[in-house]
């Protein structure tokens, strides 16, 4: 409930911006200071504050369970959104949420709040939907070409950091209830070697450690996902090498861990007589 509720805030707060936000908080704690309040108080400070009606916005996220996946796909010059619930297993056709789409490029609406809409797209750039991942929501690329253009974007880092976390996790979800194949984001991670944040490779990770569990007795596969580690693993291996260096920051010395970890996973030869000779 509590991460539900500050992930809630922060899509808010991406929603209207950092000025009416703090403007709505600051009228809010003034003109109800020492009294008791309903949450109605707070979305009417900040519906002031950023002229949205935050009500109508917040109050289907908190009294609905769940959470919304919102699938794109592409059709020329249009873009083609649909909402549904969220699950694992089963349907629901009933959920509807309004959704700040907050995405990287002008679509002309910021908010989804029907099951389907087509929106006029004549850019050739793809836009990326809930680029932060503050948003509430998975967001599934469908057709071909869009999942191309997003996966090109992952691997050539064309999208900020928080950004390929939030796309990679959503894949690994949708792999969960069997809507993205697992086989298309090993293929990002093939790719992926030389990508610099550790915290986009524990989404990597994830992935590698999902197929590990598929293949788990089937040797000749096995053998496979170990290359894929020694690959993925090589660059920052030679790079970073085994021991931490003062001037390293946090993210370097993470980073060094993770290469180090799927190189003697994968029995790379050199890792292995590195560690056994220490």
């Amino acid at each position: 409930v509590y991460a539900k509720g500050a992930r809630l805030l922060k899509m808010l707060f991406d929603y209207i911006g950092e000025d009416a936000m703090r403007k709505g908080l600051k009228n809010y704690f003034k003109k109800y200071a020492y009294k008791n309040t309903v949450r109605d108080d707070l979305w009417r400070e900040l519906s002031e504050t950023s002229g949205k009606d935050i009500n109508k916005l917040m109050t289907p996220w908190l009294i609905k369970s769940g959470m919304p996946v919102v699938s794109v796909s592409r059709d020329k010059n249009h873009l083609k959104l649909e909402q549904k619930r969220f699950l694992l297993s089963g349907e629901d056709n009933d959920s509807l949420w309004p959704i700040p789409l907050l995405a990287d490029k002008n679509l002309g609406i910021d908010v989804f709040d029907k099951r389907n809409i087509e929106i006029e797209y004549k850019d050739k750039n793809e836009p990326v939907l809930n680029q932060n991942g503050s948003g509430h929501f998975v967001v599934n690329y469908t057709d071909s070409e869009t999942k191309n253009n997003i996966k090109q974007k992952i691997i050539n880092r064309e999208i900020d950091s928080a950004g390929r976390i939030n796309v990679l996790n959503d894949m690994l979800l949708l792999n969960q209830n069997g809507e993205y194949p697992l086989a298309d984001i090993i293929d990002i991670v093939d790719e992926c070697d030389k990508e610099p944040r550790e915290a986009v490779w524990s989404m990597l990770g994830r992935a590698i450690g999902f197929a590990s569990l598929l293949t788990e007795g089937d040797e000749p596969t096995e053998e496979q996902i170990k290359k894929l580690k020694i690959k993925t693993s090589q660059y920052w291996f030679e790079k970073l090498g085994w021991d931490d260096k003062k001037d390293d920051d946090p993210n370097t010395k993470l980073l060094r861990r993770t290469a180090l970890g799927l190189s003697i996973s994968g029995e790379n030869k050199s890792a292995l007589a590195d560690a056994l000779s220490k």
